[in-house]
């Protein structure tokens, strides 16, 4: 799938990492054969052949299936007042909206939306969750991230449980992350200021690490655009989220993503 995008010097040095990646992989297997770690590297080596994986985390109700739904332009991901992703959910691009399952608690679907052309968005389970088996799903599947997008509510920003799970992915995955402080209509902009200089500050004093923040109201975005608002649009900080996809993820740079993340998390 990813071979037939890539450039001839690009496919060359896919097939260095992989054959790296199973070097390190036998070498792991002398001391546990049959361990959990053996199933993450053949997950990494797998990994290599998929598109590119934009991943969006975060807490229970934190605003993720909105944020997504928002970013493709499509009702891709059920929205409501209780949890309902159970599963997580790879968004592909196709000509007909389609879903399999792919592998235990993963569901692959194709919808006909544009920005999936070159990329894949998963939608994971909210963690934090009364269902301890949603964190499990959502954690296990971090390792394939290429990027992580972590949703935080304005109204609950940036709780213990997240900064553990921003940790994890950090320091034990390695990832790159960018941070989304979602349903940010709800407070006044004077408190939105107040929130992201706390983000800033939590995030350079507990991760020694300070992502860019985007603030973003999916609400607003929905309704800009069925009134044809550009104004209310560009407020609703979603064009600015945009953008750095397009600036930020071009195809040189989410090459090297793509390569660099099975390395960092093996």
């Amino acid at each position: 799938m990813l071979g037939s995008i890539l450039p001839e010097e690009a496919l060359e040095v896919v097939e260095r990492e992989r054959d790296l990646l199973g070097r390190i992989r036998d070498f792991v297997e002398t001391f546990e054969p049959d361990g959990e770690e053996i199933q993450r590297i053949d997950e990494l080596i797998r990994h290599l052949d998929e598109m590119f994986l934009l991943v969006v985390v975060g807490e229970v109700k934190a605003g993720k299936s909105a944020f997504i739904n928002a970013l493709l332009r499509e009702e891709v991901c059920p929205e409501g007042p209780l949890p309902l992703t159970d599963r997580v959910h790879v968004l592909g691009y196709g000509e007909k909206s389609t879903e399999s399952d792919v592998e235990p608690f993963i569901l692959r679907r194709t919808v006909p939306v544009e920005t999936l052309e070159r990329m894949n968005v998963v939608d994971t389970p909210g963690t934090n969750s009364p269902v301890k088996r949603h964190q499990e799903i959502t954690e296990g599947f971090l390792p394939r991230a290429d990027i992580v997008f972590f949703v935080t509510s304005i109204d609950c920003p940036l709780t213990q449980t997240e900064l553990e799970l921003l940790g994890s992915i950090r320091r034990r995955w390695r990832k790159e992350v960018a941070c989304i402080l979602a349903k940010v209509d709800i407070h006044p902009d004077k408190d939105r200021e107040v929130v992201l200089d706390y983000l800033h500050r939590s995030f350079r004093e507990h991760l020694d690490f300070d992502p860019v923040i985007f603030p973003v109201s999916a609400h607003q975005a929905r309704r800009a655009r069925e009134e044809g608002d550009e104004e209310l649009l560009e407020a609703s900080g979603l064009p600015a989220v945009e953008r750095y996809i397009v600036e930020n993820l071009s195809e040189g740079r989410r090459v090297a993503l793509k390569l660099s993340s099975p390395l960092g998390a093996a």
